[in-house]
């Protein structure tokens, strides 16, 4: 029996032009090290993707929240709103913690504490959203890191929604201050977030 072209192994779209031979051969030399880790009970890892998903709907809650406080308060289009609630959510943009901040102040609702704690929150979303997954398979083999991570998952979303709320009632005080009732209020508010869900 001949054997296979060697050839044939490689798909034609890839390209090796800017491969380095033997790149990692020392690597390989030295030897593979597999780390064995513990065994996750199957009850403590459905709750914990329970609490990451129940922490993670929160925040994009929050997100929406953001967006509709943007386009709404700040008169910006929804999808320039997604951009900036975005910008800030992901990369603690300053400037648009300054709009809100004159926005705040210029509506008399100066709210300093409610700065901090987003501030606080931006990172806790961080690390929820780009680190969680490499550090909860650890936490999860020890019952007093599920208890701490209970309590950051719980934590994280009730700030979500401490932070969501008090966006909406800011929009909702400034939306009467045009004349606007509750429920032309809600109808737009949920327009701006379904149009921003629609294109996001």
């Amino acid at each position: 029996m001949k054997k296979k072209d060697r050839d044939d192994e490689i798909p034609e779209n890839i390209d090796f032009s800017n491969a380095i031979r033997g790149k990692y051969v020392d690597r390989y030399r030295k030897g593979v090290s597999i780390h064995e880790r513990q065994s996750i009970d199957p009850i403590t890892f459905y709750e914990a993707q329970s609490r990451l998903g129940h922490a993670l709907w929160h925040a994009q809650a929050l997100e929406a929240a953001c967006v509709a406080f943007i386009s709404l308060v700040q008169n910006v289009a929804v999808v320039e709103a997604g951009g900036h609630a975005h910008a800030l959510l992901e990369h603690h943009d300053r400037d648009t913690l300054k709009n809100w901040r004159s926005t705040f102040d210029a509506e008399g609702l100066t709210d300093k504490q409610f700065q901090d704690r987003l501030v606080r929150f931006i990172v806790e979303r961080n690390w929820l959203v780009h680190r969680s997954s490499f550090e909860l398979a650890d936490q999860l083999t020890s019952p007093d890191h599920i208890q701490e991570l209970t309590v950051r998952l719980g934590g994280f979303a009730d700030e979500a929604v401490y932070l969501s709320q008090s966006l909406f009632r800011v929009i909702e005080f400034k939306l009467s201050k045009q004349g606007l009732g509750p429920a032309e209020i809600e109808t737009r508010t949920k327009e701006v977030i379904e149009e921003w869900a629609e294109v996001h």
